[in-house]
């Protein structure tokens, strides 16, 4: 699983979070495709 394997904050996880976006847009989850610095507010971007 890797030395980090529960990793958090938003710049460790924007991999999966993208995913997640593409994901939604797959399975008409969303109405439109979204990056993920549209999902979260601007100030956890550097956390």
């Amino acid at each position: 699983m890797g030395p980090d394997c529960w990793s958090d904050g938003f710049a460790a996880n924007r991999a999966e979070i993208a995913a997640i976006c593409r994901y939604s847009i797959k399975q008409h989850l969303a109405a439109r495709p979204v990056i993920p610095d549209e999902v979260f507010h601007p100030s956890v971007h550097t956390t």
